[in-house]
């Protein structure tokens, strides 16, 4: 082994050191990537005079539930490097009939951040909602039987998931599956996604309903009874479905 390559061995094994050195010391002082902590936060709002509710996050999956009593209950729950810990707060008002739940990331550069993994949870009491908003930049969404007339439905990455009664449905990702279960078709579903599949599930047949079905390399299954031609029967609530890679389907469960 000639000298250079010694010396650049010897350096190599010395930054290894240095590294392992500093990031042991950083793990003691509670200031390394792997300092992990868990994290916990509920706040409450009275639902009395609400009858919209918005829900916004960057991070984490979102879980819409009904619940007993007369207040809305949003917990933050997850885990995160003990440095960013304050970093996460969540936000929640009312104003004017609108509920208001936000999970605010105060804005820092990260360079590495692979242990953040957080789940938020809104509870909503039984009263009929006018519209549901969420929207949310990385994670899940999965709605219950949540009441309300409306249900806008968004995320930048992840897959979505509507288990409800009935109700107008906009539902958008950019990469992830939809799925909407209802328990008969009523309003407009319109749905899109770039890179997923897009499934519409109805206990009930409706008696009259059009579709309107696009995917460019999908394949296309309407299963409903008496459906010919992208219609049952004339006129009926717009099943509008699009998705750029993934497969449609409408069917009955």
């Amino acid at each position: 082994m000639s000298n250079r390559l010694r010396n650049l061995t010897r350096l190599a094994v010395m930054l290894i050191a240095v590294a392992i050195i500093g990031n042991a010391l950083m793990y003691v002082l509670g200031n390394s990537p792997f300092n992990v902590h868990e994290l916990s936060i509920e706040q409450t709002i009275r639902s009395n005079q609400v009858n919209g509710v918005l829900i916004r996050t960057k991070i984490g999956r979102v879980d819409v539930v009904p619940i007993e009593g007369n207040e809305i209950r949003a917990t933050l729950e997850g885990k995160t490097t003990k440095k960013w810990m304050k970093d996460y707060q969540l936000v929640v008002d009312e104003d004017q009939g609108l509920a208001q739940i936000e999970v605010v990331q105060e804005s820092r550069f990260r360079f590495i951040d692979i242990y953040t993994d957080f789940k938020l949870t809104v509870g909503i009491p039984a009263a009929k909602l006018n519209q549901l908003q969420v929207e949310t930049d990385s994670g899940n969404i999965h709605i219950g039987s949540v009441d309300a007339s409306e249900y806008l439905v968004t995320s930048d990455t992840g897959s979505i998931k509507l288990d409800i009664k009935k109700g107008h449905i906009h539902a958008k990702t950019d990469t992830g599956e939809i799925v909407a279960a209802l328990d008969h078709i009523d309003h407009d579903i319109i749905v899109a996604t770039d890179t997923g599949d897009i499934t519409v599930q109805t206990a009930q047949v409706p008696k009259s309903l059009h579709t309107k079905l696009t995917t460019d390399s999908g394949k296309v299954n309407v299963s409903l009874p008496d459906y010919h031609d992208g219609k049952i029967g004339e006129g009926g609530p717009l099943v509008d479905l699009f998705s750029d890679t993934g497969n449609l389907t409408i069917k009955q469960k």
